[in-house]
Order: structure tokens, then C-alpha cells, then sequence
């Protein structure tokens, strides 16, 4: 059976701009503007069908990522707020368009409101292993810094990134300005709607019948008929909540063209990519995410390998690798982490940070009369 499937980006036009990437070994690939022609692909597209119109209350983390083209600023695809300084979207969003010419809308739910806050961007980073032309488009994911930071409040806030959870079963939120239909128009307004996560092996069995389809571990799917992600909405979130805390779940893929909800919606699973995420060099990335745990150090790429002497070691501000014998102050950068024995057997934790030290004592448990 011969489908066609689309990435769920939503401009038509094409963008020509002068290739400009930083080489090397990164875990994320730097690229500061680079050449391609947006593609329209067989099969996939991004937009809401079947919901209904959003608050912002309910999705602070929403930004639109637009794209300006002959001076006038276009929605292109959806994004979340991670933290201040960053916002995640989808590579494909972005993949052929110069920095320059990219920017993201905060804090409202209408594309025509003259009060949202706008944000140019200073860097976008592209998982280095993201394909446009690779089966399923794998590593579909992007990273956007703000040229200046968001004030987060009120209309405007952070989502968590999810460590473990599956979500399989759960019932999660798809949110954009997508197409309302295949062949319809955009809204204004920011649709909402409710589905269910589905295994990936179901997702599996679901695209079968579509060539090029392909689902691995990156990918996480939601489904319901009648109800789909479409063009404009590449790049939004997956909200999913564990108790009452929200997590983005996933960053809207691709899906059928028609967007009719026969076929899953496909996301890029942000636990496979939470290493990428949260321990490259953010600022104050610990707001919604953990850096690299105790027994890992993170090299100039930014991923979390194992440290053999089981010491501290994270990548941390500015640039600065801990050394083995450091720990990573998220807000500070790297302190020295200094362990003595006293006389009476007890513990003392020094903590050097820009000359200055802070020394805790720790006493045996067993050192007091009651044996404890």
C-alpha cells in the first residue's frame, strides 16, 4: 500500500542562505546558518485536528518559531520553553534556515497579538545524527538559544524533561497552530488536543503499510482517529503529566498528510535525547533538568561518559570542564571538592569556588554516646 507522508513544518516557500556549519566531534552540531530548501516530503505533515481552541495557562511552555521571508515574519513550526535561555523544536523546523532569519513568539495563545514576547536567537543546534532523508526521520530535534533571556512568569514558563517515563497508555496533550485539516487553513488561536500514547510496537504495526514509515527508539506516538497532529505544528510539544507536574513528552515529528488521525502522530521521545539536552552547556539548565550524575564526566562534546576514578566531573559554565576532583555548581560553575579525615575520625567537606572556601564537618554516624 503506497501512502505519502510530510514533516509537519508550514511554510511553502523556500529559503536560500550560504552554508555555515562548525566541524568537530560535538554530541550537538552547531550550526549558525546553513543552505537547503524546505522540503515538502512524501507522508508527513504537522498541524491539530479534532481539537480546540487553547489557554495559555494551560501551555506557558508554547512558543511559535517564525521565520522571516521578503520582511514579514511567518509561524513555521512550534517549540517549548526549557528553561530562561533555551527552547526545543524540531531539527527539520530549522534545518536550511539562517539564524538570522529565525525567531520565537512567548506568552499567548494568538499569533496576532502585538503583546507577545519576542525572541531573536542567537545560536540553533541540530542533533549532529538528525536526517531529512533517513527512514522515519531520526533525531528530529533542535535546540534554540534566546539572545536574550525570557522572564518567566505568569504567561511564560518552563517544562520539564522527562528522565525515564514511558507515558505508553497516558493520556497527553498535542498543542499548536497547526493546519485544521489536510488541505485547511491555520488558526490564530492555539489548538489543543487530548490522546493517547501508544508502544512503540504498536506505532510499528500501525505504519506498516507505509513505505519509508520507520519507528525506533526516539520516536514516541499518539493516537486517536480524528484526531492529529498536522503542518504547522512540527516542533510543539507533547505534554504529558506524572501526578501534577507537566513533562514535554515529546517534540511533534511528522504524520500522515492528510492528517485525518488514521495513522499515529510521530514525536521525537525527549527521553532518548535528555543526556543531549541536559548536559550540554546550558546556563542554569538544572531549573528543569539534572546534570550528569556522580561517576560521569562529561568531555568537550557534552555527553555523560563514565568516570573511572567514580569522582565528580560535569561540563559546567562558561566552557569549564571539572576536573575529576571538582563538582559541577550549576549556577556557579565548577568547584573544587576537597575530603579530610579529622583526628576523631569524622569527615570534612571543603568547597572551593573563585578563591573562596567552604568547609562542612560530617561526624561519624556511630561518634555519639548513643552508638548512632
Amino acid at each position: 500500500m503506497m501512502k505519502t507522508f510530510i514533516l509537519l513544518l508550514a511554510f511553502g516557500f523556500a529559503v536560500c542562505t550560504q552554508k555555515i556549519s562548525q566541524p568537530g566531534k560535538e554530541l550537538i552540531k552547531e550550526i549558525f546558518s546553513h543552505s537547503s530548501e524546505v522540503k515538502t516530503v512524501d507522508g508527513l505533515t504537522s498541524k491539530i485536528v479534532g481539537g480546540s481552541d487553547a489557554d495559555i495557562s494551560e501551555y506557558p511552555w508554547q512558543v511559535s518559531l517564525q521565520l522571516r521571508n521578503s520582511g514579514s515574519w511567518y509561524h513555521i513550526c512550534g517549540g517549548s520553553i526549557i528553561n530562561s535561555n533555551w527552547v526545543v523544536t524540531a531539527a527539520h523546523c530549522v534545518d536550511g534556515s539562517s539564524t538570522n532569519n529565525l525567531r520565537i513568539a512567548a506568552g499567548t495563545t494568538q499569533l496576532s497579538d502585538t503583546s507577545r514576547t519576542v525572541r531573536t536567537l542567537s545560536r540553533v543546534i541540530m542533533h549532529p545524527s538528525y536526517s531529512g532523508s533517513a527512514a522515519g526521520y531520526p533525531n528530529d530535534i533542535a535546540l534554540l538559544e534566546l539572545s536574550q533571556s525570557l522572564s518567566l512568569g505568569g504567561n511564560m514558563a518552563a517544562i520539564a524533561v522527562p528522565s525515564t517515563q514511558d507515558f505508553t497508555g497516558s493520556r497527553c496533550f498535542l498543542s499548536g497552530w497547526g493546519r485544521l485539516s489536510g488541505s485547511g487553513s491555520s488558526p490564530n488561536v492555539l489548538q489543543d488536543v487530548e490522546m493517547t500514547v501508544i508502544s512503540n510496537s504498536e506505532c510499528t504495526t500501525r505504519w506498516a503499510s507505509v513505505n519509508g514509515a520507520t519507528i525506533n527508539s526516539g520516536h514516541i506516538c499518539i493516537h486517536e482517529t480524528g484526531k492529529s497532529a498536522c503542518s504547522g505544528d512540527s516542533g510543539g510539544p507533547m505534554t504529558c503529566y506524572s501526578g501534577n507536574t507537566p513533562y514535554l513528552a515529546g517534540a511533534t515529528s511528522w504524520g500522515i498528510s492528510t492528517c485525518s488521525g488514521s495513522f499515529p502522530s510521530v514525536y521525537a521521545r525527549l527521553t532518548s535525547f535528555r543526556n543531549d539536552v541536559c548536559c550540554y552547556n546550558f546556563q542554569n539548565i538544572n531549573d528543569v533538568c539534572t546534570p550528569c550524575e556522580i561517576g560521569t564526566v562529561s568531555p568537550q562534546d557534552g555527553r555523560c561518559l563514565p568516570c573511572n576514578d567514580n569522582k565528580y566531573g560535569y561540563k559546567c559554565l562558561n566552557n569549564c570542564i571539572c576536573n575529576h576532583s571538582e563538582r559541577c555548581d550549576v549556577k556557579v560553575g565548577c568547584i573544587r571538592m576537597t575530603v579530610t579525615t579529622t583526628d576523631g575520625g569524622n569527615k570534612e567537606y571543603s568547597f572551593t569556588s573563585q578563591n573562596v572556601t567552604t568547609t562542612y564537618l560530617f561526624r561519624d554516624k556511630a561518634s555519639n554516646s548513643n552508638g548512632k
